[in-house]
């Protein structure tokens, strides 16, 4: 079979699955490494490890604030370490963020210190920029609406803080606990109306 399957352009990029690469994916530019299919088989990458162990396979995403190859130098307070993103085509291109999950310095880094937080976006209907919705920081605290967390009296030590306009009818916060997937009124455990 001559069936060309994958090829290194002039830029240096991998092409797996088609000879000409996509050069603004997700609006982040053009990846070094691109795989495009028309199936479950061909559009996708797996990692698999194969050991008489626990351990399993891993995928690093890495960040220094150097400038050449080989760099270790020191990353500071809210650098991005690394981003997962999800676009999809809007008819004319794939440039378009739908969400993403993204990992950040949360904190001052040092030799062997450095504290991460995890934020999660999506872009609302009619809207084209992702919006963080969800927050995982440093000290292991859920913060959902909010940035900050926040306990009465000011503190800042909730290990879960729910902020915002969460019912738009009256503009006050509504946190809604459910028995099952489906919202019912006879599904509902709990509500706290803030």
């Amino acid at each position: 079979d001559s069936t060309e399957r994958a090829r290194i352009d002039s830029s240096g990029r991998l092409l797996v699955g088609t000879n000409a690469a996509r050069t603004a994916i997700g609006a982040t530019g053009a990846p070094a490494l691109q795989v495009e299919g028309l199936g479950a088989s061909d559009a996708q990458i797996s990692i698999v490890r194969n050991s008489d162990s626990a351990a399993g396979p891993y995928f690093a995403m890495a960040k220094t604030r150097g400038t050449s190859d080989g760099s270790n130098t020191i990353v500071q307070a809210d650098d991005t370490l690394g981003t997962l993103y999800f676009t999809a085509a809007d008819g004319a291109d794939i440039n378009q963020q739908s969400a993403f999950v993204r990992c950040q310095v949360d904190g001052t880094p040092g030799a062997n210190d450095t504290p991460g937080r995890l934020t999660f976006a999506t872009t609302a209907d009619g809207g084209i920029t992702p919006t963080e919705r969800m927050r995982i920081d440093s000290s292991g605290r859920l913060l959902l609406g909010t940035t900050t967390a926040t306990s009465s009296g000011g503190s800042n030590n909730a290990i879960l803080s729910v902020a915002g306009n969460l019912s738009s009818a009256t503009g006050e916060g509504q946190l809604n606990l459910w028995k099952k997937a489906a919202p019912a009124a006879d599904n509902v455990l709990g509500q706290i109306n803030f």
